[in-house]
């Protein structure tokens, strides 16, 4: 299995579906093995063979708490939150002591706008076993509520729990930026770096003065960061790679998606960006063939799929073009921008009460997407369905703000990369 997770991490799905099948026949790691076919066959876009593996995992006598939330997190990301959190209220009577499976029921009960009951369970995860990543959450979900003070407490107190947990600082950091701390920000990066660097805190510094404007100084700390050898770097290389993008030098863009490439050669990510470079080019034929890798290596990731429809309906291949949002759509149904660009097509092509039905069904699964809400009002006020659209203004507007920051983000990243 040890070889089998390393061979996960280059995406070399056969031998990972050969070393795995080995093991599974020792018997000696029966829930382990079910889980990592599960998590291949989800990669495949075999939805429904991943659910019976992981139901497969959790039946084993070895089964831990682990296979618990790797089943939940299946099913949150299948749009079916519900169903996840029926699986961590199993888990937590099975296995009561388990802090993550409390901190994944907690995260869940929030989206579900339970925060009293979200509050309960990452407390009584922390009493477990006081953990980073629990602070993180429930500071988070006080930052939510306003509750600033409260947050930062909280992230002060995993400091003391987990001194080099990165993303900590980078929500700590994000906190005081949005209320416009932005020094006080830029402090607790530059502590933390000088503790304990790592790649995602140079990520989260070098977004930090992107946002500000900060140009010359969010590529000169990304670079840094992807310099650590001993890590995974490929998202640093992803963000310098569309960094370059925005500004339009496509060697450069190149360059960093290539060095990216180097280490993680199946990297998802990183080939959407070179299909980007090669569709910036004027290679259609190329760039097509390189989605086509990107979503061989991940048919989750829904930006590849979405960037390859775009790129299609751009080039005037509406057919194809529907048959890659609707394959998006199988394996990431919770993806707001993926029902946005399909919606949107419909509409171009004035079939209203496809479009129409298109938003219900993205806004059913992912009911903050600001810009797919946007897009409905559009369409709406565009038929002269004056109340309709006013009522969709006033739902995306409602929207938290941390959930339109994060739509916003799917949006432009998403659709930005077929132009």
């Amino acid at each position: 299995l040890t070889w089998a997770e390393f061979e996960h991490t280059q995406a070399n799905d056969e031998m990972v579906y050969s070393l795995v099948e080995r093991a599974l026949g020792t018997a000696t790691a029966a829930a382990k093995c079910h889980a990592k076919l599960a998590q291949l066959e989800e990669r495949s876009g075999r939805v429904a063979s991943a659910r019976a593996r992981f139901a497969a995992a959790y039946a084993c006598a070895d089964a831990d708490a682990t296979i618990a939330n790797l089943w939940a997190s299946f099913e949150r990301r299948q749009g079916n939150v519900a169903e996840a959190l029926r699986i961590l209220q199993r888990g937590t009577l099975r296995f009561p002591r388990d802090p993550a499976l409390l901190q994944s029921a907690g995260a869940l009960q929030e989206r579900q706008g339970n925060v009293d009951a979200a509050r309960d369970l990452l407390k009584r995860s922390i009493r477990c076993a006081p953990r980073a990543p629990a602070f993180v959450a429930w500071a988070l979900l006080e930052g939510r509520q306003g509750n600033h003070e409260r947050a930062r407490h909280l992230f002060r107190q995993g400091f003391g729990v987990e001194p080099s947990h990165g993303p900590l600082h980078n929500a700590y950091a994000a906190l005081e930026s949005r209320l416009g701390n932005h020094d006080t920000a830029r402090l607790i990066f530059a502590n933390a770096s000088k503790a304990h660097p790592t790649p995602d805190l140079w990520h989260g510094w070098g977004s930090l003065e992107l946002r500000l404007g900060k140009v010359q100084r969010a590529r000169w700390l990304w670079q840094r960061g992807a310099s650590a050898a001993a890590h995974d770097t490929s998202f640093l290389w992803h963000s310098l790679g569309c960094l370059e993008l925005s500004a339009n030098d496509l060697d450069a863009a190149a360059a960093a998606f290539d060095a990216g490439l180097r280490r993680m050669p199946r990297s998802s990510p990183l080939l959407l960006g070179r299909a980007r470079v090669l569709r910036a080019r004027g290679d259609i034929g190329g760039a097509r063939e390189v989605l086509r890798q990107a979503v061989a290596a991940d048919a989750g990731h829904a930006h590849a799929w979405q960037a390859w429809g775009v790129m299609e309906k751009l080039q005037g291949n509406v057919a194809a073009a529907v048959q890659l949002f609707e394959r998006g759509l199988e394996r990431s149904p919770e993806h707001g921008a993926l029902w946005q660009a399909y919606g949107k097509l419909e509409a171009e092509r004035h079939n209203i009460s496809g479009a129409r039905a298109l938003f219900a069904r993205g806004r059913r699964h992912a009911p903050h997407h600001t810009p797919l809400i946007a897009a409905w009002a559009k369409l709406e006020l565009a038929a002269g369905q004056y109340d309709a659209a006013a009522k969709l203004v006033d739902a995306a507007l409602g929207t938290p703000a941390a959930d339109r920051a994060t739509a916003a983000n799917d949006d432009a990243s998403a659709e930005g990369t077929a132009l």
